[in-house]
């Protein structure tokens, strides 16, 4: 924490020197979780053991904000506790914002930097604000904003921390889990007083091609090998007075890595009423297209559906068994009813969702056939806000699941046990110290 009051410090210090005209703004969040893991993500059985864990964030964000730019900046602290020694002097902050806008005019500005992206229903991009690190870009966004409309043209190249000193490309040492380099375009109207909200978002990103062995045994690299995915489609949602609509429909198509024809989609639909005052009862269905193991007839294509780099915890029920549904290759299908309910002027709310989970394939990854039912999971949450700037989530989930869902998760047929998740969480947001 010492690194934390040296930042402040420091920040104070260079907020007394800008210019008059200019904001200045100092900010945090000082977030501590406690989770009880007894299922979370997989099936427990007779041989695991449940635990306890505690995840802390501490962010420290600058705003500098002037006529023509702004700048932004957060570092961060992100750990598991017990995690580092107790007597040793361990230094884990790291960059988790970084970036400044230049405003060419009212409408047209310019954003470089490491940064956030997260755009509609944060179904594709999502900050990741479950995961105690969070999720940014290293990107540029060139953003056109006016009378409803925004145009934003993203572009992202990764490279590891030796480039620099490279004469020439070599490996991309995270090309297993990210992307080599990214071009996007969201396109946005809002319409009939923002009741209205109609998108368009095309993603062409790009990944090193898997590696190969040689016949010799060695392990065989492609640097200049770029495979690329193409993702595009609609997002339209509606809201007003007691009825909500929203969907999204996305096709992608292109290369994986393993050089396999990509041809794959994804399409959802949520319905809202809210019949009075402070409920809301939601309907929806969650469709990710999969691949066709069956071993006597298997797709030659990849039909498994990539969310590229959202949205983890936020769908698929909170026990995150499909965080990331292309891992399983078999798309998954998920039918969800929600109630809603806020009270004491939104200092309060509760919400319990049930989710239906159902395969889009009856064959596994392995050309086992099962099955489509999953199961089903219920997840609880309660939310109260002492104030703007402390708030205190809690939330428990417990899953029911079929024998397919045993076999999905490689546990025999009929030696699970009861899959629960618990988790409480408080949080603060100060604002230290601003020029406004």
């Amino acid at each position: 924490m010492k690194y934390i009051k040296h930042l402040m410090v420091a920040a104070l210090i260079l907020a007394s020197m800008f210019e008059l005209q200019a904001q200045f703004t100092l900010s945090g969040q000082f977030r501590n979780r406690a989770e009880y893991r007894d299922g979370y993500k997989t099936l427990p059985t007779a041989n695991s053991n449940d635990y306890w864990l505690v995840a802390q964030r501490t962010r420290l964000t600058f705003d500098y904000a002037a006529e023509k730019f702004i700048i932004k900046a957060t570092v961060q602290d992100a750990r598991i506790w017990g995690e580092d020694k107790w007597k040793a002097d361990n230094m884990g902050i790291g960059l988790y914002e970084g970036y400044g806008i230049y405003n060419f005019n009212e409408a047209l500005s310019l954003q470089v930097g490491r940064q956030e992206i997260a755009y509609d229903d944060a179904r594709l991009f999502t900050n990741g604000d479950w995961r105690t690190y969070g999720e940014t870009h290293d990107a540029a966004r060139l953003m056109y904003k006016n009378k409803g409309f925004t145009a934003i043209a993203g572009f992202s190249v990764n490279n590891n921390a030796s480039a620099e000193l490279d004469a020439f490309g070599t490996n991309y040492d995270l090309r297993a889990s990210q992307y080599k380099n990214m071009t996007h375009l969201w396109l946005n109207q809002k319409l009939m007083d923002d009741a209205l909200n109609i998108s368009f978002i095309a993603v062409y990103d790009g990944h090193q091609k898997a590696d190969g062995v040689d016949t010799a045994g060695n392990a065989v690299y492609y640097p200049q090998d770029i495979l690329y995915r193409t993702t595009v489609g609609p997002y339209i949602k509606f809201m007003k007075g007691m009825i909500g609509l929203e969907g999204a429909f996305y096709y992608q198509t292109g290369t994986n890595s393993m050089e396999k024809t990509i041809n794959a989609n994804f399409y959802n639909v949520l319905t809202t009423v809210k019949p009075v005052k402070g409920l809301a009862v939601m309907v929806g269905y969650d469709h990710y297209s999969g691949t066709n193991f069956d071993p006597e007839n298997p797709s030659a294509e990849d039909n498994t559906f990539n969310t590229l780099t959202g949205p983890g915890h936020k769908y698929l029920g909170f026990m995150d068994y499909f965080g990331i549904p292309s891992n399983h290759k078999a798309g998954i299908n998920d039918l969800l009813v929600r109630l809603e309910y806020g009270f004491n002027k939104k200092m309060n709310k509760v919400q319990a969702t049930y989710h239906n989970f159902m395969l889009d394939q009856g064959f596994l990854a392995s050309g086992t056939a099962v099955d489509k039912a999953l199961g089903s999971e219920v997840d609880l949450v309660f939310v109260h806000k002492f104030s703007k700037h402390v708030n205190l989530k809690a939330g428990y989930s417990f899953l029911l699941p079929t024998e397919s869902m045993e076999k999905l998760k490689k546990v025999t047929p009929g030696t699970s046990e009861f899959a629960q998740f618990g988790w409480i969480q408080l949080e603060f947001n100060p604002m230290f110290f601003t020029t406004k």
